[in-house]
């Protein structure tokens, strides 16, 4: 079944979930579970903000890139028990997985470079050069 986050209905508690998101941040080992990580899915439909999973090693060999500036995160569908308020984890929100499927590869951003940026600084930087060889030229005549 797939399920639409932003119902929040309790009713779902420990039932399975289908969830596609960008995978965000770093990964972080699990502290109770050494082979099982961390990951935050973010820009999931239907529900505002991020979730975590909790993952296998083996998905972390398919997630070539992760979300962060300049870069787009691999896209992964996440099928897996969903808790709302999970009892092991501190209460939070999250999906232990099941089965992860790469929807799309992540991608580097590419960045521009833009001059008209740059432009009110360089007006600055001349205004403040300006005044400061006013104020030498006028700080010499009163000598």
């Amino acid at each position: 079944m797939s399920y639409d986050l932003g119902n929040k209905d309790a009713s779902y508690q420990d039932k399975t979930a289908q969830v596609t998101g960008e995978v965000v941040g770093d990964d972080i080992r699990a502290e109770e579970d050494l082979d099982k990580h961390w990951i935050v899915l973010d820009d999931v439909s239907g529900y505002e903000g991020s979730i975590s999973v909790l993952v296998d090693d083996r998905v972390l060999d398919v997630i070539d890139t992760y979300g962060a500036y300049g870069e787009e995160g691999t896209r992964l569908r996440v099928k897996g028990v969903l808790h709302m308020a999970c009892p092991d984890h501190e209460g939070i929100l999250d999906i232990q997985e099941e089965s992860a499927t790469v929807v799309e590869r992540g991608k580097t951003l590419p960045r521009e470079f833009d001059f008209e940026a740059f432009i009110p600084g360089v007006v600055a930087c001349a205004i403040g050069l300006g005044l400061a060889v006013l104020f030498y030229i006028l700080r010499e005549r009163e000598r």
